[in-house]
């Protein structure tokens, strides 16, 4: 990396980290990090260019000397970007709050067809559990129950508006770090209640304190009625299951590690209807969640 350096980017540096398919170093003060991209959109550069402009943290992406903000290499894109100090440091659930920023113009990835998209994974998720559900009886017992909560929230997006559109991220968890907050590759433009919703499913897995940690929410984000019924439909998507089902089949997890969420099915529920009772003025009518 220190010759690719040189050559595309005139920096001559001999200390640099590599982890995960990222090199990161010091340079001139300033902490960068050059990383392998599967997205070639141009757009992503002009999207963090007015971030940075509008004074909101986003990592910079420096152009190479053809100008260009991603640069191929031996059959792989490579993109820098200066980031922040700690920035493999793990966001806390207030750091949450400053995104999503309001756009309805930025030409850069949309996420909003939750219909498609879930309808998509199911039908995904269905045929490889018919393909090797017997190596996994944990998986095959339980994909039922999780399959069955989406499809639900999937039937009830016909009645919700999903059009007011926020830059939001693609993911975002426990181990999203501050490098991820501010990557313009992750990046997209769905409802503002994305990343709340998404990070919140990760707490109630791994932390007790997931009801405080709610209201907390709830209190600074005044929701309209319409972003209250997503905010619960996201809510309904159990991306947590899913995640993990596909690392068990891909044998990055064991399959025992599914049997925490298993073990929370009642809890997850209850936390499901305390948000519908805790939120006034939603226009859901979910009778198994009233309780």
């Amino acid at each position: 990396m220190k010759n690719f350096l040189l050559y595309f980017y005139n920096i001559n540096i001999e200390n640099i980290n590599e982890e995960n398919d990222k090199y990161s170093f010091i340079y001139n003060g300033n902490q960068y990090v050059l990383e392998i991209v599967n997205d070639t959109n141009k757009n992503i550069y002009y999207l963090s260019q007015l971030i940075i402009q509008s004074g909101i943290k986003c990592n910079e992406i420096i152009l190479n000397r053809f100008n260009e903000p991603i640069t191929q290499y031996e059959n792989q894109y490579y993109v820098l970007m200066k980031t922040f100090e700690n920035y493999n440091k793990k966001i806390t659930f207030l750091d949450v709050l400053e995104y999503p920023i309001k756009s309805a113009y930025l030409e850069i990835e949309k996420n909003n067809n939750w219909q498609e998209l879930w309808s998509k994974k199911v039908d995904y998720l269905t045929y490889q559990i018919n393909q090797f559900g017997l190596n996994y009886p944990l998986l095959r017992e339980s994909f039922g129950y999780f399959s069955g909560i989406c499809e639900n929230a999937i039937q009830i997006l016909n009645y919700v508006n999903n059009n007011d559109l926020y830059i939001v991220h693609k993911r975002m968890n426990l181990d999203t770090t501050y490098y991820d907050l501010y990557n313009p590759f992750n990046m997209i433009l769905d409802t503002r209640v994305r990343d709340v919703a998404e990070y919140l499913k990760s707490l109630f897995i791994n932390d007790d304190n997931i009801y405080d940690k709610t209201n907390y929410f709830f209190n600074n984000l005044n929701l309209s009625n319409n972003e209250k019924d997503l905010f619960i439909i996201r809510m309904m998507y159990p991306t947590f299951y899913f995640d993990l089902y596909e690392k068990v089949l891909e044998k990055k997890e064991d399959e025992k590690s599914i049997q925490k969420i298993i073990d929370k099915t009642n809890s997850y529920e209850e936390y499901l209807s305390y948000i519908m009772n805790y939120l006034s003025n939603v226009n859901l009518k979910i009778e198994w969640l009233k309780k």
